[in-house]
């Protein structure tokens, strides 16, 4: 199961698709036009203007994983959420390590906002309303909707599941933390 819905999900890699691809074609047609037919200096003005966003977009978004949260896929048991996906290491949040859930989004951004379902492992992480939908391997976030609570529900546990339920049905903020300690030293290992 995906981090967002479908229409979310190809909206966003075909709209950062279609930024590349517009901007290598006006590159190509520059060159043609203003180096191969009349060579003209500026040529170089305006491949920088338009080569240089194009290389410091992936810099900027890999530590908020703009394009690789998009490729990352969850699936839920009993012990908790294993998450694989592209440029991503396998990773589990083990359910009786979650220290830290909520949903925030709602009312965030005008009437039609959505929430954001965020889970924590990180005993030391704190709600933060500016990094609600940050990910990494200690913490996952999900775009609320019907059909992730078909799959999540089974498997969360009773109160954190009517905790976020009651949550989501009247549309508002919350988050709670549970006093966990690690009854491990050392991260679990990947599977």
């Amino acid at each position: 199961m995906g981090l967002y819905n479908k229409q979310t999900t190809f909206t966003v890699i075909g709209g950062i698709l279609l930024m590349y691809s517009l901007c290598l074609g006006l590159c190509g047609f520059f060159l043609y036009r203003f180096w191969i037919l009349t060579f003209d200096p500026a040529v170089f003005l305006l491949l920088g203007i338009l080569l240089c966003p194009m290389m410091i977009f992936p810099i900027l978004s890999r530590k908020s994983h703009a394009f690789g949260r998009f490729l990352l896929r969850c699936r839920f048991s009993e012990t908790g959420i294993l998450c694989r996906g592209l440029g991503w290491n396998s990773f589990t949040l083990r359910w009786e390590d979650i220290c830290l859930y909520g949903i925030d989004g709602y009312r965030k951004h005008g009437s039609n906002s959505m929430g954001i379902l965020f889970l924590s492992t990180d005993p030391d992480e704190h709600y933060d309303p500016k990094h609600y939908a940050d990910i990494n391997t200690h913490r996952i976030v999900f775009e609320v909707r019907d059909e992730l609570w078909d799959k999540l529900g089974t498997y969360m546990p009773n109160d954190m599941k009517k905790h976020l339920m009651s949550c989501a049905t009247s549309k508002r903020n919350c988050f709670y933390i549970i006093n966990c300690k690690r009854k491990h030293e050392f991260p679990y290992p990947s599977v």
